[in-house]
């Protein structure tokens, strides 16, 4: 299902921060400065909250018991 998940820049900024391609793959040096641009894009072209469509996919298991 889709689902419009609400935001702040700020919030947004660490979501994208969180992400392994940037947390996870990029030295602390790296990750300020894309965050502080980051931080111009989204001061210039966001609004101060905004939603960003999500898939959400859910898997239902069920354990067999025994006969």
């Amino acid at each position: 299902m889709d689902e419009a998940i609400p935001f702040t820049r700020e919030s947004w900024r660490g979501r994208i921060r969180a992400c392994r391609g940037v947390g996870a793959a990029l030295s602390p040096e790296t990750i300020a400065a894309f965050d502080a641009e980051h931080k111009k894009l989204l001061d210039r072209v966001a609004p101060d909250t905004f939603t960003v469509l999500h898939q959400i996919a859910v898997h239902v298991f069920a354990r067999k018991t025994a006969s």
